[in-house]
Formats: structure tokens, C-alpha cells, sequence
């Protein structure tokens, strides 16, 4: 499975190096905290050793604290509390920090990592805070002939209150760089249970709904075409578009379909993902569903 590689200012949480296989894919936003934080920068004498310092002891701890909010994620209402709890003990003095380093004087030859190195921790704090809202619902509504660019109740053309950090993945054909925002779902959805808002960087306006879920247990292409069944269904009656098997094998299936206004893409297929944390290696198969409900240009 050829994965999304998503660039952030900044890797967060000590969780991570992921590696994973499956029959189909369409690039998605790993968990921001799930990735690793290359810190070599600041072992350059850009700021004090004292400072570098206090630093590294802050860091150390948020990324513990980070880490153990990651596997929390499977319980949102846990995870968000977690998330609080961190902001609440932690953007104190990373503000602080960020001040004396921002008041310290360095060469010339240093300045542009100097402002790298803020911009670093400016992503970080963002990302505490945005991991600390509380996510909001969205009811999806049947609605076979919506007017304007919309998909069952969400509004494409509607203003959204982002996440304060943008993304992006670098070999995505149709995603650069985006903002985004989480969404838990009132009624699950063919099994989806949330559902990640992406929009345009200059506009602001969202051009995306991107539906993701992980089951762990042992692949069954039946179950697959069971659920690429139930979800050709039911889109024709619920927002009055057709899906149809556009790809596929023994590991996985594909559908697409569009409106006039809309492009849909869908997927369910073998996933196999190793994952590094906590002094252990683990190894998780099942099976990956992927909606994907886009604008059309």
C-alpha cells in the first residue's frame, strides 16, 4: 500500500515509523501525532545550551504525553480530554519558551534556523490546541436532489472554523496543501464513524469529505463487495448517485461514481500495518474502507 507521506512544520509524538500493504489506496492524513520529531537542529549552538536545554526536557515530555494520547484514539471523548490536559500543563510554558527564544540574540548565519526553530514550536502549540477542541458533529441527511454543491446536510459552500495548522501530502495527485477539520458523525455511516472536512488554503472553502476506517480481522473479499454492495445502494437513494465497480481483485474493490457537482471514490481492501512504539513491534491486518466525496472543479 503505497501510503500519503504527510509533511508537517512539525513531527510530534515518539510513536511511529508505520509501514503498510494493501491491495488499494488513496492518500490520507496519518494521525498528526503518530509521526517521529527529527530534532538535529537544535544540537547546532543556534540558541544557548541552557536554553537548548529547557527545551529538550519540554519536548521529552510533551512527546510522552503525546504518545500515550495516540493510543487513546479509539475513544475520541478520552483522547480530546487527554489533548486538554496536555494544553492546560504544557502551552504555558511553551509561550514562555518560545519568548526567551525569540528575545535571544544569534548570528546572522543563524537566524533563518533560528526562525525555522520558532515556526517549529508555533506548529506545535497549534497542534496541542487543535488536538484539544472539542470535535464537532455532523448529521448526515438523506438527500437525493440537493441544491448547490452539497453531499446528505454538508454544505460545500458553507464557512468552517479550521484546524489552525494546514497539511499536506506530497505525492497526492489531488491533494497539495489543504486545511482540515474532524468531524464525529451523530449515526455512523456504512461503518464510518467520523469523517475529515478538507478545504482549499486560499478560499477556505471546503472541496472535500474524507471517510476512513481500519477493522482489524482477517481480510474477506466477500465482506469487501458486501459493503461496496450496500454502499451503491444506498447512494442511489440517499443523494442520488450512482456507484459502480470500477477495479479490483482477490484483495480488494474499487467504486466510482459522480453527479453533476460531485466525484465519488471508493474503496475496501487488505491493509497489513507494522507498527514501532512503546519498545515493542506489532503487526495489525484487517481491512481498510475508504469513501472519498469531492467537488468537482
Amino acid at each position: 500500500m503505497k501510503q500519503g507521506k504527510v509533511k508537517q512544520g512539525i513531527v510530534i509524538a515518539a510513536l511511529a515509523a508505520m509501514a503498510m500493504t494493501a491491495g488499494c489506496v488513496y492518500t490520507t492524513v496519518e494521525d498528526e501525532f503518530s509521526l517521529m520529531w527529527t530534532r538535529d537542529d537544535w544540537r547546532k549552538d543556534v540558541f544557548s545550551a541552557q536554553l537548548t536545554e529547557k527545551w529538550d526536557g519540554l519536548d521529552s515530555a510533551i512527546c510522552d504525553e503525546l504518545q500515550v494520547r495516540v493510543y487513546d484514539e479509539k475513544d475520541r471523548r478520552k483522547a480530546c480530554q487527554a489533548a486538554k490536559n496536555i494544553a492546560a500543563n504544557r502551552l504555558p510554558a511553551l509561550k514562555a519558551l518560545r519568548r526567551e527564544m525569540a528575545a535571544e540574540n544569534v548570528a546572522k548565519t543563524k537566524a533563518k534556523r533560528k526562525e525555522s526553530m520558532l515556526q517549529d514550536v508555533d506548529d506545535l502549540m497549534a497542534s496541542i490546541r487543535d488536538a484539544a477542541r472539542d470535535i464537532p458533529v455532523l448529521t448526515l441527511v438523506p438527500c437525493a436532489n440537493p441544491d448547490g454543491v452539497a453531499f446528505m446536510g454538508f454544505d460545500f459552500d458553507s464557512k468552517i472554523e479550521w484546524n489552525e495548522r494546514d497539511h499536506s501530502i506530497d505525492d497526492s495527485v489531488e491533494d497539495g496543501w489543504f486545511l482540515n477539520l474532524e468531524y464525529e458523525l451523530k449515526s455512523p455511516y456504512h461503518g464510518f464513524e467520523s469523517v475529515e472536512a478538507r478545504g482549499d488554503v486560499k478560499s477556505r472553502l471546503p472541496y472535500a469529505l474524507i471517510f476512513n476506517r481500519y477493522v482489524v480481522c482477517e481480510f474477506s473479499i466477500d465482506e469487501a463487495r458486501k459493503w461496496a454492495d450496500e454502499l451503491m445502494r444506498d447512494f442511489a437513494g440517499d443523494c442520488g448517485i450512482r456507484l459502480a465497480v470500477t477495479d479490483g481483485s482477490s484483495d480488494w474493490i474499487q467504486l466510482e461514481g459522480k453527479s453533476e457537482t460531485l466525484r465519488v471514490w471508493a474503496c475496501a481492501g487488505a491493509y497489513s500495518k507494522l507498527t514501532f512504539g512503546r519498545g515493542e513491534v506489532q503487526t495489525e491486518d484487517g481491512i481498510q474502507y475508504q469513501l472519498h466525496v469531492r467537488r468537482l472543479k
